[in-house]
């Protein structure tokens, strides 16, 4: 039997357990052998996004996930979790890089080279020995 489900929602706690038991659900059926998740999302939570990657790739039976509209952000790992994946003709998938704010937006580079200079500044500086010459 073909058990399907339809995710289309921000990947927040109260969505991620909503799919989380639908999978469970499709699990306990001892006819299901397929699952399918039509699947569409702007993405959301990092914490959510990488438990439901884990989740669904360590699932037992197979799952398909088919886009239906936008998979975007933190839903796309979350969308490569399945062990087939499919898409609908007009679907749309959105990556963008890693960034995160704190004080203006921080990107990996601008920690990359936050830390450099940080590294610099802490280096013991050459203090001279004798004054220069006038």
């Amino acid at each position: 039997m073909h058990f399907q489900i339809v995710f289309n929602a921000y990947l927040d706690l109260p969505a991620a357990n909503a799919l989380r038991a639908a999978i469970i659900s499709a699990h306990s059926d001892e006819r299901v052998t397929k699952v399918s998740v039509a699947f569409s999302s702007e993405g959301g939570s990092t914490d959510q996004g990488i438990a439901l990657y884990n989740f669904i790739s360590g699932f037992a039976k197979p799952i398909n996930m088919h886009a239906v509209g936008h998979v975007g952000s933190m839903a796309v790992p979350v969308f490569c979790a399945g062990s087939t994946r499919s898409c609908a003709p007009f679907s749309r998938f959105f990556f963008h890089g890693f960034d995160w704010g704190f004080e203006g937006r921080q990107t990996l580079f601008r920690i990359d080279e936050a830390a450099k200079r940080m590294t610099l500044m802490a280096m013991p500086s050459a203090a001279p020995t004798a004054k220069p010459p006038l």
